[in-house]
């Protein structure tokens, strides 16, 4: 019944009210692991593995994670809506070119590979395990990086959906119009207007319509099917590596997996530049690897496999 109870109450938490899950007694009393050894054998027969993709792996491809601060005098807050966008659909799209323009600059890093590589392997192996990727981050570095299995919780820069009949693709065209060719300068100056009509527009039969980014602007909800697969992974997962992130960090819907994870005994290890779970007696995870993902992360991966 308890169990029951505490189920209940994190559903409640976070798919009623919106809430970050409560902490409960079954945390971690003791300070996490940096044991390589023990990390291994436990990876080794886990056969459905999560990988959640924080800030600092982004950082760690000389990306800033917040790196439209002031963008042409304008604060990002400001642009980033969907308000923003139905007000000047141009201005949008240029500022959307100018952060595509900065990604596009950048490679995916060693921990990127790993992660593409180990899933690979997975997948090759023939024995039925998996590996999926869950990110916040926008700038598909872990899709480049060869990985198949990953969802984008908040869209991607390098996506598009249509406003018309919804489709959404994928779309690395630099730039993703000709109009918008040397418009991502973040400079002030007097730019002259794109018409809407020279703006990206849907390429499927029968439909010309209006394309936006297909990225969570600030003013909207993450999509209810990604909510939905965030869900399916408090049943299936018994492995979760958080990359650049802790779990004390995590925003719903992913913010209720660790505690779940917590209570059925199974294992999350945290990679990280510093140690961020906060008070003894506060922490999820079994493993903490501190240093820079990019070095700890594909040791520990290589020799799993």
């Amino acid at each position: 019944m308890i169990f029951i109870a505490k189920v209940i109450l994190l559903f409640h938490c976070v798919f009623i009210k919106g809430q970050n899950p409560p902490k409960y007694d079954f945390i971690r009393h003791v300070e996490p692991s940096n044991d390589t050894d023990l990390f291994r054998k436990l990876l080794k027969p886990a056969r459905s593995i999560l990988v959640i993709n924080g800030p600092e792996i982004t950082a760690a491809s000389g990306l800033p994670t917040k790196p439209w601060d002031k963008w042409r005098g304008y604060s990002s807050e400001s642009l980033d809506t969907l308000a923003a966008f139905n007000k000047s659909p141009a201005l949008i799209w240029e500022y959307t070119q100018y952060r595509r323009d900065l990604v596009l600059a950048a490679k995916p890093n060693q921990a990127h590979k790993a992660i593409a590589e180990f899933e690979k392997y997975l997948r090759n192996e023939g024995c039925g395990r998996q590996l999926r990727v869950f990110t916040h981050n926008i700038d598909s570095l872990q899709t480049r990086a060869g990985s198949k299995n990953v969802v984008e919780l908040e869209g991607s820069l390098f996506k598009t959906q249509c406003l018309s009949c919804g489709h959404v693709e994928e779309n690395f065209d630099n730039p993703v119009c000709p109009a918008l060719t040397a418009r991502g300068s973040r400079l002030e100056g007097n730019y002259p207007d794109i018409p809407v009509n020279d703006l990206p527009h849907c390429k499927q039969p029968g439909c010309k319509g209006l394309l936006r980014p297909h990225i969570k602007f600030s003013d909207e909800k993450i999509n209810s099917e990604n909510i939905r697969k965030a869900g399916s992974l408090m049943h299936t997962t018994d492995f979760c590596i958080l990359v650049g992130i802790s779990t004390l960090d995590l925003k719903n819907p992913l913010g209720h997996i660790p505690p779940l994870l917590t209570m059925h005994n199974h294992t999350i290890a945290e990679f990280s530049l510093e140690k961020t779970y906060g008070p003894p007696g506060t922490s999820l995870a079994k493993f903490l690897f501190e240093g820079r993902c990019t070095q700890t992360l594909p040791d520990l991966l290589q020799y799993s496999v």
